[in-house]
């Protein structure tokens, strides 16, 4: 059951601490990471979890090991370290040879701001997205991604999952349906569709929130599974709105808007207006704060209010 108390990793490790005293195949292994929830499993499982130290490049080779003998493998670690330092041997020993190896990360996005660019995750979905034999997730709350754990164990190849640091709110429990989709529908316009994936869904339901105030409506499309994208049903689903407004704290390039535009443009008409909050090329290496980081970008609410404004006005 999902803890308001708790951040996305804790949610998650107490949800995976009760399917660890019921699965003995279930094996953690970390790259020298912790978490308040992570210190009992380590406590109460200690042959079942391995702190790997910071070795990206052989947690995997390991994982894919176990995962060839059929454990159940979770390797923990920072989402930009595992995905770019362990690139080769993620595509190499996980993905050729199709094993269940389930990869969570913390540090989606601008999760680790005044780290600055070594620790930004904004180029990760696209590195991943270009693997064969993968898919990833992304949620936007913790109650979302309980909803989404046993989904995740039944899927096949690698499972990227990329958590953002903090607490976030509770936005609605998915569906069955949901889960086979890969995404969810928050809103019933037809007018304006503000389509996000992570937590910058809350970003998103800000934006909706204040278009309400000034008579426009808006539906959120939440995407939480961003391989595979369901193409025909999502496709179908955004036709039908006049704008679509595109954010993401992610590179444009291989991001969510590149999903979106190269698997789903043919289902949009012509008269379609895009709008994409996204990071630019020139902008990629920024320090600061997360707020003034998304203020500079232009992917802060009253930035991406006043864009779908000057869009509807044309």
């Amino acid at each position: 059951m999902f803890n308001p108390n708790f951040d996305m990793r804790d949610n998650f490790f107490v949800k995976i601490y009760k399917l660890m005293s019921r699965d003995k195949n279930i094996v953690i292994l970390s790259n020298d990471m912790g978490a308040p929830k992570l210190d009992i499993i380590k406590k109460k499982f200690p042959n079942r979890f391995f702190n790997m130290g910071i070795t990206e490049q052989n947690i995997i080779s390991v994982a894919a090991g176990l995962a060839s003998t059929g454990k159940k493998v979770i390797v923990y670690s920072i989402s930009t370290f595992i995905s770019l330092r362990a690139l080769e041997q993620i595509k190499l020993d996980i993905c050729v040879m199709n094993l269940p190896v389930i990869i969570l990360t913390v540090g989606a996005g601008y999760s680790y701001a005044v780290d600055g660019p070594t620790h930004h995750a904004i180029d990760d979905v696209s590195v991943i997205n270009s693997l064969g034999n993968t898919k990833i997730f992304c949620p936007s709350e913790p109650n979302q991604l309980l909803d989404m754990v046993s989904y995740i164990f039944s899927q096949k190849g690698l499972k990227y999952v990329r958590l953002d640091r903090g607490k976030w709110p509770r936005i609605k429990d998915i569906s069955k349906k949901n889960l086979n989709e890969g995404f969810r529908v928050l809103g019933t316009s037809n007018d304006v569709c503000l389509i996000s994936t992570g937590t910058m869904v809350h970003r998103a339901l800000e934006v909706k929130k204040d278009l309400n105030k000034i008579k426009i409506d808006s539906t959120v499309i939440d995407i939480f599974r961003l391989k595979p994208i369901n193409q025909k049903v999502l496709g179908n689903k955004l036709s039908k709105f006049k704008l679509i407004c595109i954010i993401e704290e992610h590179t444009i390039n291989g991001g969510l808007s590149s999903i979106l535009m190269t698997q789903t443009v043919n289902y949009l008409k012509r008269n379609t207006k895009i709008n994409i909050c996204s990071i630019r090329d020139e902008d990629v290496y920024t320090y600061g704060k997360r707020d003034k980081i998304h203020n500079d970008l232009g992917l802060d609410k009253k930035s991406i209010l006043n864009r779908i404004k000057r869009i509807l006005k044309k």
